[in-house]
């Protein structure tokens, strides 16, 4: 088995166990990853909900980084704590209401990397500039609304 596909694997395994559902999407653009919750399971109260992730296929340390990312989403406990704490405005549009909307939004990006640094097979250089990029665009973000991160 290639190092590509026991990433691949893993995400898988990691999946199951923590019960995430994982959609994965041909010809998906890596960046275009999110996780969130089942659209079928809207009616349920959120803590019914089962979380979900959709991202490219996993055929690279960077694919792998991004897919961990999205899992630490929805398995860190701060992964997703905008969808409960955030301002109203934010949670329907995901535009920023307040300087704290920003703030909760860098605790998420920083608990969801935590847990893919922490779950990882292994972390590389490359899965670190990932990252660092990743959380760089939420920093300038949150500098433009007057947050020090």
């Amino acid at each position: 088995m290639t190092r590509e596909q026991r990433f691949a694997q893993h995400i898988t395994e990691l999946a199951s166990a923590f019960r995430v559902v994982l959609e994965v999407r041909p010809g998906m653009s890596p960046d275009a990853a999110g996780a969130g919750f089942v659209f079928a399971d809207e009616h349920l109260p959120l803590h019914r909900q089962r979380r979900a992730v959709r991202i490219a296929p996993v055929t690279c340390e960077v694919t792998y980084a991004i897919a961990l990312h999205e899992l630490g989403h929805c398995l860190s406990p701060l992964g997703m704590v905008t969808n409960t704490e955030a301002s109203d405005t934010f949670r329907r549009t995901h535009n920023y209401a307040t300087k704290r909307d920003v703030r909760l939004q860098l605790l998420e990006e920083q608990a969801a990397w935590e847990w893919a640094r922490h779950y990882a097979l292994e972390w590389t250089p490359l899965m670190d500039s990932v990252e660092r990029m990743a959380f760089d665009t939420y920093q300038m973000n949150a500098r433009q609304y007057g947050v020090k991160s």
